[in-house]
């Protein structure tokens, strides 16, 4: 990445989770065990229209204290962390590629968050600083998604002497009620039948829930707007009487 390739922008869409504290208020977390988010690089895909054709860009947002700026320590941070980005994550083949440019085309602005991660800090028992690495999707979807795999495997996975079998009875046919509405037959064909139907409405439900993501903020901020709206405006108390 060369030295051009850096561009200043004041804001971005995507909340994050760095505050902004005083160095005092910094010093008494870290004492405290706190540990803080120093920089997050968020990777951003978006459609842009070049020579008259549509395509898929990825472009990195590194987001971090405003004193750093100027910092080359950061720089360095920001180059190395992007490094592992476009090295691990967002080294896709052509029909990832394919999909992504197709679900953001959907959306109105364009634009999605689509990988998150971030350099934390945190000082050790004996006074050293420890640095840990975090990244994120979108929180709904991957448990939702883990849960799934889940479930799956409990399915596929044999069980030698039925010795999870109370464990794995007992998740299957939560799974079941929650995604089909449906007492689980527990046993036949009919059990499975149950527990494949509901897998397969669920990858559909993930499915649509990732597509309408921006549908979704949309309905929540017009919920709010009406409530608002609704909350009736608290009047002033009434003065004391005067004293005679």
């Amino acid at each position: 990445m060369s030295e051009d390739m850096f561009e200043e922008v004041t804001a971005t869409k995507y909340k994050l989770d760095i505050t902004e504290r005083t160095e005092e208020e910094a010093r008494r977390g870290m004492l405290e065990g706190e540990a803080f988010m120093v920089i997050e690089i968020q990777v951003i895909g978006m459609v842009e229209n070049y020579q008259g054709k549509d395509s898929l860009a990825i472009d990195y947002i590194a987001a971090f204290h405003q004193k750093a700026l100027t910092s080359g320590w950061m720089e360095e941070k920001v180059r190395s962390l992007t490094d592992v980005c476009e090295g691990t994550v967002m080294a896709v083949n052509n029909r990832i590629n394919t999909r992504l440019f197709l679900q953001i085309r959907k959306r109105d602005d364009k634009e999605l968050c689509l990988y998150r991660l971030s350099a934390w800090l945190s000082m050790g028992d004996d006074g050293s600083q420890r640095w840990s690495i975090r990244d994120q999707i979108d929180p709904v979807f991957y448990r939702r998604y883990a849960y799934l795999l889940a479930v799956i495997k409990m399915v596929a996975a044999p069980d030698p002497g039925g010795i999870l079998s109370p464990v794995i009875d007992r998740e299957l046919g939560q799974f079941v009620g929650n995604v089909l509405g449906e007492e689980w037959k527990r046993s036949g064909g009919e059990a499975l039948g149950q527990v494949a139907n509901a897998i397969a409405y669920e990858i559909i439900d993930l499915q649509m829930y990732v597509d309408n993501l921006e549908a979704r903020e949309k309905l929540r901020k017009a919920w709010d707007e009406k409530f608002l709206k609704a909350t009736p405006a608290k009047k002033d108390a009434a003065p004391a009487p005067a004293d005679r």
